[in-house]
């Protein structure tokens, strides 16, 4: 089993949070999963490759205050950071490795959170209008708003003109232009 690869990880990070995605499938076993306050490391295996991934986080994760979940296809980790700060990369050293990439579905910018905080705690994943017009003093208990009277102001109430007919029309210009 010579044929050793690199584990790939997806990251995203809260201010006081780390969320890794490690993406494997089903048939790795996992030999070692290792995470010390300042370094993480992963080795598995399958029949025919070994997965390892090792590297020191960018500053120090709270070793208590670490949370798994595997699914067939991936194991995902919640790490508590030490100090609640947002980092500017998972990695002590500044360096780009191919096998690490950003989770963009978790990703969250320093500046959100202001942007979160001014909608109220709405939740827009499983977004309801009713219960969005409910809130907003909009909600008639399921009945349409009383429109009376919308309109009444209109200067346009004049009658139409009726229509001509087409077919007088067509004939007229017919004659006209014979």
């Amino acid at each position: 089993m010579s044929n050793v690869k690199n584990a790939p990880i997806a990251w995203a990070q809260r201010e006081d949070l780390i969320f890794m995605t490690i993406e494997l499938d089903s048939s790795v076993t996992i030999e070692e999963l290792k995470i010390t306050g300042t370094s993480f490391k992963f080795r598995g295996t399958t029949k025919d490759a070994t997965y390892e991934s090792s590297f020191d986080f960018f500053a120090e994760v709270n070793e208590e205050d670490i949370k798994k979940g595997a699914s067939t296809r991936y194991i995902e980790l919640a790490i508590g950071k030490s100090k609640s700060e947002w980092w500017p990369r998972l990695l002590k050293e500044k360096i780009k490795v191919h096998w690490l990439k950003v989770d963009f579905g978790k990703w969250k910018e320093e500046d959100d959170s202001d942007v979160e905080a001014g909608l109220g705690g709405m939740d827009f994943n499983n977004f309801d209008l009713s219960q969005y017009t409910n809130q907003m003093g909009g909600g008639m208990g399921g009945m349409a708003p009383d429109l009376d009277g919308f309109g009444d102001d209109d200067e346009d109430d004049g009658d139409m003109p009726e229509l001509e007919d087409a077919d007088e029309e067509n004939g007229d210009a017919e004659k006209r232009h014979a």
